[in-house]
């Protein structure tokens, strides 16, 4: 009979090794040195091996253990081999695994920060239910999971709608289930509203804005990129971790490349005249560093998330007037109703991820000539309306 002591000391040879155990159980030891419990039955006439687990993960005492449950199988003429793989499918079949499955398939196509998101709710939400069969999962016990998220945050509830949703689309589509009971869950949480980034869009507003900003005040480097934000609408973040490698002022673009992109797309970025200027004034004081704007505090990081929006506080502009993120609304707004640019190419250079008209996704070099044409414009429009009395 085998003994862990025993088992610890078998070394693994040129061959595979059998080591006999009792009552139809052996250790198989590999010549990679793998050693794995087995266990030999006959059924219907004919010989099999059952698998019940590699040494040190499964103990000797739980190999006897499985061998018996296997040998009870047997007394009651079940091959235990059936049982271990339809346990196999049912482990196929859990919540767990095809969120995990569902994960896989979409991840890529989203961004860092999104992937980070959705993971949390598959590890930290989604084990209430985790290990139960979509085959056996009831409705009532999908809604208590989701009231139960919703008390800690009514948008993890919602993604966790989303990937659940998910699953039994998987689940349908391969024939396990029939129907999908998040049909009936689609009121269990409202719907998330999100509040629009105020900006102003009439002419003379956004020109006593442009006139504001000109004459700011404050730190060189705020004042430099107050100048840029409406100039480039880009988003927030992007703009503050603008790097010197990222800028080149020969071709006039800016490109941010796709790690840092939302839509994992670099996204090119034609810098008008007024933009070249700026930067051309901001690169003796930082062009040494890694960020065009860095933080006063360590030049190594760029500068605070908060620092575009506490200066237009400090020039008398409301958080319900206009924020660091209102800027892509105000030229959204004003590009397709005053300037009559091509909407296509507005939604391109916002870098977002929806479709044109014809269904198919933005390439961010699309409509690149138009865009080009467009910043400039854009820069020069914000010119007069700044001089217009």
């Amino acid at each position: 009979m085998l003994s862990d002591l025993k088992i610890r000391k078998l070394m693994a040879g040129d061959k595979l090794k059998k080591f006999a155990d009792e009552r139809g159980l052996y250790l198989v030891v590999t010549p990679a040195g793998g050693k794995l419990f087995r266990f030999d039955y006959r059924f219907g006439g004919k010989r099999k091996t059952l698998s019940l687990g590699r040494y040190p993960d499964v103990k000797l005492v739980a190999a006897r253990a499985r061998r018996d449950t296997a040998r009870e199988l047997l007394a009651e003429g079940v091959d235990p081999a059936a049982i271990k793989a339809e346990a196999k499918v049912a482990d196929r079949h859990t919540i767990d695994a095809l969120a995990r499955e569902w994960y896989a398939d979409r991840a890529p196509a989203w961004s860092k920060k999104h992937q980070a998101r959705m993971w949390s709710i598959i590890e930290k939400n989604l084990p209430m239910i985790g290990s139960i069969s979509i085959i056996d999962l009831t409705a009532e016990q999908i809604e208590q999971t989701i009231r139960a998220c919703q008390l800690r945050s009514n948008e993890i509830a919602t993604r966790l709608q989303t990937l659940l949703r998910g699953v039994y689309d998987i689940a349908i589509r391969r024939d396990i289930v029939r129907y999908s009971p998040m049909q009936a869950m689609r009121h269990v949480v409202p719907p998330i509203t999100y509040n629009h980034h105020p900006a102003p869009t009439d002419p003379q507003r956004v020109g006593e804005l442009m006139r504001c900003i000109d004459s700011y005040n404050g730190g060189y480097i705020t004042a430099c990129a107050l100048k840029l934000a409406p100039r480039l609408f880009c988003r927030p973040g992007e703009l503050r971790r603008m790097e010197w490698a990222e800028i080149d002022l020969a071709q006039k673009r800016w490109v941010i490349p796709a790690a840092k992109m939302k839509q994992s797309e670099e996204l090119i970025i034609p810098l008008a005249r007024q933009c070249i200027e700026v930067l051309q004034q901001i690169k003796p004081l930082t062009g040494h560093g890694k960020y065009v704007f860095p933080s006063i505090r360590a030049n190594i990081r760029p500068m605070s998330d908060a620092t575009i929006n506490a200066a237009l506080r400090r020039m008398g502009w409301e958080q319900s007037e206009i924020t660091g993120h209102g800027f892509r609304a105000m030229a959204r707004t004003m590009l397709d109703e005053i300037l009559r640019f091509n909407p296509d190419a507005i939604e391109a250079q916002l870098a977002h991820q929806v479709a044109d008209r014809l269904g198919r996704a933005y390439n961010r070099t699309r409509h690149l000539d138009e865009r080009v044409r467009m910043m400039q414009e854009w820069a020069n429009y914000l010119e007069r309306l700044k001089t217009a009395t």
